[in-house]
């Protein structure tokens, strides 16, 4: 919930729905209340490690009646979820823009020792997006 109450997002709560994941333990009640009063609708969930278990967010949306989850939320997020072997399907896209190691990873470390043990995808989609390229990958 390290979320600015006076951005974007919280502005925009009582247009869109806005629904926020965070660990059932530690959470302020004053932050849990602010966002209540914005419109926000909360999901505590098990923390595991220093991160939200992802198999318990999903858990949680799913109680909550998603079935369908966009999840765009950092590399951090995205190892989690792929690495909990939680991911359907992946989208990427690939542009001209060469920008090496000072560019943002896609993708957090995943402990991953050997090429078998990563999480594998066949490739279902390839088109152009503007001057970009769309890839789209689908869990076999």
């Amino acid at each position: 919930l390290d979320l600015p109450l006076d951005g974007a997002l919280a502005n925009s709560a009582h247009q869109t729905p806005l629904w926020l994941l965070h660990a059932q333990n530690g959470a302020h009640l004053q932050t849990l209340e602010a966002w209540r009063r914005i419109g926000a609708r909360l999901f505590p969930v098990r923390v595991a490690g220093r991160h939200l278990d992802p198999q318990a967010m999903l858990d949680a949306l799913g109680a909550a009646g998603l079935t369908r989850v966009f999840c765009e939320g950092g590399g951090n997020l995205a190892a989690s979820l792929l690495s909990a072997g939680l991911v359907d399907e992946l989208i990427g896209f690939t542009s001209g823009l060469v920008l090496g190691a000072e560019g943002q990873p896609g993708l957090a470390a995943m402990g991953i020792a050997e090429l078998a043990d990563a999480p594998q995808f066949r490739l279902s989609e390839v088109r152009a997006v503007g001057p970009d390229v769309m890839h789209r990958w689908i869990r076999p």
